[in-house]
């Protein structure tokens, strides 16, 4: 089992529930994704990311191991490493980052800090104002429905469809209330309302100490 790939938690789940058919289920739910996206005509100007885990202080971009760079590979998006370890977490400057200038920036649940600090610049000896992502808007924080999105969890195929559509708007258009609605009736068997999928799809700075 490949502990680096975020989808095999549905395996490890399935498991300790002794419910293989719903783990094939999930892997179905998450081939379907990806033949989708590779079917589909990607472009060649494809998205760069970067993270900002756990520490608002401290920006961090994520080296090729870590579980994001799953999510770029499976949605067709690049990764800046900007030329440092690979296998790490790796503290990044701004001088950095404003060369690198990423079309989205993600940012984790492992830390308080929310998009709106980045469009605001309002993170103190922090200047985020010249990124193209944040001119355009294009900063999201990653979701928490059953766990945190980012790591491998139970709504892998949910955070595929999430960040796909970020990434490639032009090709993928999901209702994401319906789909975490569905997919939280299939696989767990409960309802979720619409005011939970909105503190899924935005979770609290809060949530960051959970």
């Amino acid at each position: 089992m490949n502990w680096k790939y975020p989808l095999s938690a549905l395996a490890i789940s399935a498991l300790l529930v002794g419910c293989n058919q719903s783990d094939n289920a999930n892997k179905s739910a998450s081939n379907d994704i990806v033949e989708t996206k590779e079917e589909a005509i990607i472009k060649d100007e494809l998205n760069r990311q970067i993270t900002v885990p756990m520490n608002p202080a401290r920006v961090v971009v994520g080296g090729i191991l870590p579980y994001f760079s799953t999510w770029y590979i499976a949605t067709n998006s690049t990764q800046e490493i900007v030329g440092m370890h690979p296998n790490s977490y790796n503290a990044a400057s701004h001088s950095i980052l404003k060369d690198i200038s990423p079309d989205i920036i993600y940012i984790t649940n492992f830390t308080e800090t929310q998009p709106k600090d980045l469009f605001s610049n309002t993170i103190q000896g922090q200047d985020w104002s010249q990124l193209k992502a944040v001119q355009n808007k294009q900063v999201y924080k990653v979701p928490l429905g059953i766990y945190r999105w980012y790591p491998p969890n139970g709504d892998a195929p949910l955070m595929l469809k999430w960040m796909a559509q970020h990434n490639h708007p032009e090709i993928f258009n999901y209702n994401m209330t319906e789909e975490i609605q569905h997919y939280y009736t299939k696989f767990y068997n409960y309802d979720v309302t619409e005011e939970q999928v909105h503190d899924i799809l935005n979770p609290s700075s809060e949530a960051a100490r959970y």
